[in-house]
């Protein structure tokens, strides 16, 4: 589904070159949610702002369902961005806080698709009850509801369009431990639920043993290990890997089984 070949970013700060991304080769299969995880400044953002079109990497190819991104005309941008979405690490900075919650929502069906606005009215509706909101917030501004209301907003908005690829940037940090939890498993429900494919951009070991299937370890903008996430975590190779592992002993056993993400329930948190 998602072949990353390659990829080199470099910016200029203050007339020095920083080098974002060096030589990243990823594959995200169909179904698979691949975690990325790293420290503060890895790179791990600008891979996800790449795939997006929202950065434009210096060399590689980035193949999204045989189309080169990073090649792609404008036209053909328009026809992928239904099928790939973004949630970001903070839903306040880029959900219009000048827009209705119902009309955040039906803004990518009228967009995108050529349903018409009594079907986009039903199908904001039901998506709201997906991710355990009431029909009440509709009317409501993002700044008239909690933050963890507001990030399932975030989720609501990325998904409405039904995509095939969810990209996920640090979308736990600015929530906190009880709130990271339900965010987790309402993810986790909704896709295996609508069959999704996920990158899971992330600085939490803890999170994304619960979330991925399969980890990529990034370190100053290089992949250094790769693979099943029990694998990775249970027996590191590297010696950052390790590293990262052994900083989060207290918290869980590196131990673990094949199938370490435990069962969720049906139900995704209660409506707030």
């Amino acid at each position: 589904m998602l072949s990353i070949d390659n990829v080199c970013k470099v910016y200029l700060q203050a007339g020095r070159r920083h080098v974002a991304l060096d030589d990243v080769s990823l594959n995200l299969k169909k179904g698979q949610v691949l975690g990325l995880v790293g420290e503060s400044g890895a790179g791990k953002s600008t891979l996800g702002r790449c795939i997006l079109g929202l950065e434009r990497p210096d060399q590689g190819r980035i193949d999204f369902m045989g189309v080169d991104l990073t090649r792609a005309t404008k036209s053909q941008w328009h026809g992928l961005y239904p099928r790939m979405q973004m949630i970001f690490q903070d839903p306040y900075a880029y959900l219009n806080p000048y827009m209705r919650i119902g009309r955040l929502l039906e803004e990518p069906l009228e967009n995108f698709t050529q349903i018409r606005r009594g079907e986009r009215k039903r199908q904001t509706t039901k998506m709201l009850d997906h991710v355990g909101l009431p029909t009440s917030v509709i009317d409501r501004h993002i700044h008239q509801i909690s933050g963890g209301q507001c990030q399932r907003v975030a989720i609501a908005r990325a998904l409405i369009i039904r995509p095939e690829l969810l990209v996920c940037d640090e979308v736990l940090s600015a929530q906190d431990a009880p709130l990271q939890l339900q965010i987790l498993k309402l993810l986790r429900h909704l896709i295996e639920q609508m069959d999704l494919s996920c990158l899971f951009i992330t600085h939490d070991l803890i999170a994304a043993r619960y979330f991925c299937s399969h980890i990529a370890v990034i370190r100053n903008g290089r992949i250094v290990e790769q693979g099943e996430t029990a694998t990775v975590l249970g027996t590191p190779e590297q010696a950052y890997t390790r590293q990262l592992v052994n900083s989060s002993l207290q918290l869980f056993s590196v131990n673990v089984p094949d199938d370490s993400r435990p069962s969720l329930p049906d139900a995704c948190g209660s409506r707030r």
